[in-house]
């Protein structure tokens, strides 16, 4: 028994054992200095003040109050069974053993923030949650006019699904897309860099246009309620060609005028449809189909078109192999 009766000390160490009471009550735990703490032989370890907290049992430690106690961590006053003060990370050491990686933490921003790459087993929406967000970019009028604002969902590093848009420069996107395989989706709401393919799906306009040409397994090529195709006016002049026109349709003429064909388009299957839809054509008024190349005409070199609200279907083929132009 050792007793000190000086008004005050700094400290006691006592080496190979411990410290089971004190003053006229060696089994009353709860007795303590203001500071620092003691061990008794209850393996409690007892804060400065008048109740026991924490519980030393083997290797680990625990708060004896676990049905309303809190940790706090950066704060005096935890809310929960663990908080972290002051936007504090929380980390683990990396798995070389030779620093720190920053796992969660609450930002300035009051957001959920993760200090590294995210490895997800299984992503799953709670039961019956109804509509949900899946994934939210709120854009301000801080981003800068025509920025690219959006994501991409990547494998190996390489961009599978782009989410495409521009900043408003007022809070708001613009040109918004999306983008297969591609990194920035051109005008084209969607831009498929590749095949697509359906099954059983008909692809059409909401808006104006009817189906959509599309092609079966075999290549055919078939639409509902029909096909419908490009036409292109001329007024009265002469006309190149294009690689979108399907139609070249005559709306006004008063003298001769030429149609060139280039080369360029010559692909087996791919056709044009050019008319008078003036009804003024004459043997003075014709229109004149040229090739603009070394492509022919086959038994022609170029081809008249005379007589009002005539037409005359054109299309390539490989006669011998060699490019040609036909005419129905």
């Amino acid at each position: 028994k050792l007793t000190i009766a000086t008004s005050s000390i700094d400290n006691i160490d006592v080496r190979g054992g411990h410290i089971i009471g004190l003053n006229d009550t060696p089994s009353d735990p709860s007795h303590a200095v203001p500071l620092g703490y003691l061990q008794d032989n209850y393996g409690q370890l007892l804060p400065g003040g008048a109740s026991s907290t924490w519980v030393i049992n083997g290797s680990n430690i625990y708060n004896n109050n676990y049905a309303t106690g809190n940790v706090g961590i950066g704060t005096n006053n935890p809310q929960t069974m663990l908080t972290l003060g002051n936007n504090g990370w929380l980390s683990a050491i990396n798995s070389t053993n030779t620093g720190h990686i920053n796992m969660f933490r609450v930002n300035t921003s009051n957001q959920i923030e993760v200090g590294g790459p995210l490895l997800i087993n299984q992503f799953q929406f709670a039961t019956d949650s109804g509509y949900n967000t899946f994934v939210d970019m709120p854009v301000t009028a801080a981003a800068t006019l025509d920025s690219v604002q959006g994501y991409a969902l990547r494998v190996d590093g390489e961009n599978l699904l782009t989410i495409y848009s521009e900043s408003n420069g007022a809070g708001g996107i613009k040109n918004k897309r999306i983008g297969i395989n591609v990194t920035n989706p051109d005008a084209a709401d969607l831009d498929i860099n590749g095949y697509m393919r359906t099954q059983g799906i008909n692809v059409k306009s909401f808006v104006s246009a009817p189906g959509i040409v599309m092609a079966d397994t075999l290549g055919n090529l078939s639409s509902s309620p029909g096909f419908i195709l490009k036409t292109t006016y001329v007024n009265d002049a002469d006309y190149l060609v294009g690689a979108t026109d399907s139609i070249i349709a005559y709306s006004a003429i008063t003298t001769n005028r030429t149609v060139s064909i280039p080369d360029s388009l010559c692909t087996t299957g791919r056709f044009f449809v050019i008319m008078d839809q003036s009804g003024s054509s004459t043997d003075s008024a014709q229109i004149i189909i040229d090739p603009a190349g070394t492509t022919p005409i086959v038994g022609n070199s170029t081809f008249s078109l005379a007589g009002p609200y005539n037409a005359v279907y054109i299309f390539c083929g490989k006669p011998a192999g060699t490019p040609a132009w036909f005419l129905l």
